[in-house]
Formats: C-alpha cells, sequence, structure tokens
C-alpha cells in the first residue's frame, strides 16, 4: 500500500525535468510533511532530474519510476 487507510495520498505523474516544476514540488513536499505527518506522497515518471529529486524529498516522498496502465489510473 502506497498509504494507510488514515493517510492523505498525494501523487505527482509526469516528466522528472526542470521545466516540471520540481523544484516547487521538493519543497511543498518538505513543508507540507513537516506540518502534516499523516500525508504521503508518491512520484511517478522518469528523466533527467530523477537522482537531483530523490535526494531533495528523501524518505518524505517514493519514487516509483514510470507507471503505466492501470496502476496509472490508480494514482488518478
Amino acid at each position: 500500500a502506497l498509504a494507510a487507510k488514515d493517510e492523505l495520498l498525494v501523487a505527482f505523474i509526469g516528466r522528472l525535468d526542470p521545466e516540471k516544476g520540481l523544484g516547487v514540488l521538493a519543497e511543498t513536499i518538505r513543508l507540507v510533511s513537516e506540518s502534516m505527518p499523516r500525508v504521503r506522497f508518491v512520484i511517478a515518471g522518469t528523466g533527467g532530474r530523477e537522482a537531483a529529486l530523490r535526494a531533495r524529498v528523501g524518505p518524505r516522498a517514493r519514487l516509483l519510476g514510470y507507471v503505466k496502465g492501470e496502476a496509472r489510473s490508480y494514482l488518478y
């Protein structure tokens, strides 16, 4: 499971490239995690900034890689 029943799941699905606003996403994950510990984040996608994003979000978000089909539909 990506989140417990009493947790809120927030998902980002897209290319992990700078033009997608990944810096804003990472900062948002940090701020929300500090004030709302029952929120879980998942990031679906691949791209040139994947390693940098992983380093910035650390354990606060789970990076899933490329997701397609039924799994992607579940995240939406």
